[in-house]
């Protein structure tokens, strides 16, 4: 076992399924402590218990700001410093343009812009100021290239990436020596995996178009978001790193 995070107080939203719960379960086993939400009870019994035992975990909705208010209510009584942010949490809309409501699109950007937005500002506040610290955002190469259907989705993670520049410039001083780093995967085997390989035709493209010829396992993303919340990657800062088989490469 591997502690590159020993020592740390790791947040992660969105820990139930899918990437978060990996990123969930590798922060621990590199020696961190995790403070985490889920929106759904039932996400709680697929955790192991070797891992509940080393986090706090919150049942909630991250577009609800009160709730996100009580947990670093909570760690503030608790007296918790934090040492990285891994703002995971958020939403897939497949919709046409037109068919996107002004209710629709408020809660796509909610869901995966705004939420992110407010979680990091409460994040900043609580951050251990000793010691180096560090927020990996995770988009979407939706955010780098033109997929149709996808134009709300697209648009809440290309958001991230001026978000993260910005904010990894503003941070990165003596009073917060913290880090920005955004992480934009391609088509990952999470838990829409399944469905999504049933669309043959659609499955055959996604693959044709990934140089490597093949989907990411959640192993392969969650290594370098570990890497890039660790101390290991101490000089890199306001990155945009994509990690999608080759596909933004062409």
């Amino acid at each position: 076992m591997v502690n590159e995070l020993k020592n740390k107080n790791i947040f992660i939203s969105g820990i139930g399924k899918g990437l978060g719960k990996n990123f969930f379960e590798k922060c621990i086993d590199n020696g961190a402590f995790v403070i985490g939400f889920t929106r759904s009870k039932s996400d709680l019994k697929k955790i192991k218990k070797k891992y509940l035992r080393k986090s706090k975990i919150f049942i909630g909705d991250g577009k609800d700001f009160e709730f996100i208010d009580s947990i670093f209510k909570f760690l503030k009584v608790k007296k918790i410093k934090l040492d990285g942010l891994i703002n995971n949490a958020g939403a897939r809309q497949r919709l046409s343009f037109l068919d996107i409501s002004k209710d629709k699109l408020d809660d796509i950007i909610c869901n995966n812009f705004i939420s992110k937005f407010y979680i990091s500002q409460k994040f900043v506040k609580q951050i251990n100021k000793k010691k180096l610290s560090s927020i990996v955002n995770i988009g979407s190469i939706v955010g780098e290239r033109g997929f149709s259907d996808l134009v709300g989705y697209g648009s809440s993670k290309s958001a991230l990436t001026g978000f993260s520049k910005c904010l990894a410039i503003e941070l990165a001083n003596k009073n917060y020596k913290c880090r920005v780093n955004i992480v934009n995967p391609g088509f990952v085997k999470t838990s829409y995996y399944k469905k999504f390989k049933k669309n043959k035709k659609l499955y055959k493209w996604t693959v044709q178009n990934t140089p490597i010829s093949r989907w990411a396992s959640s192993e392969e993303i969650s290594n370098l978001v570990i890497f890039l919340i660790s101390d290991k990657s101490s000089y890199i800062n306001g990155q945009k790193i994509n990690i999608d088989g080759g596909w933004t490469a062409k």
